[in-house]
């Protein structure tokens, strides 16, 4: 979707057409309001767009941290939650593995 000033990604993925069914109980449904005779149904039109924008903009953000080799930081911060809540027994992610790799070092 492009603006004159700005420009956003879309994708209409499986996972928006979930949300397109639990908003209007069938990708029919919603269909049906956007391509009635007359006009469209401006609020099913607003969902479908906003979802599908924020589903362009996660999948982009996805690709930038692939190209540039980084990780999200939300999601290290999950697995050193997860590894805490584990114990260093279990030793099932990155963070376990680094622990038990300074062990054996030492």
């Amino acid at each position: 979707l492009e603006t004159e000033t700005e420009k956003f990604p879309m994708a209409f993925t499986l996972n928006v057409m979930e949300k397109i069914q639990d908003e209007y109980g069938s990708t029919k449904a919603w269909s049906d309001l956007i391509q009635r005779e007359g006009e469209p149904d401006i609020k099913a039109l607003k969902f479908f767009i906003t979802e599908a924008i924020n589903k362009g903009l996660e999948i982009e953000a996805g690709s930038q941290r692939a190209a540039s080799g980084g990780r999200c930081r939300c999601a290290d911060e999950q697995e050193k939650t997860q590894s805490n809540a584990n114990g260093d027994e279990q030793n099932d992610n990155v963070f376990d593995r680094q622990k038990q790799v300074k062990k054996q070092n030492q």
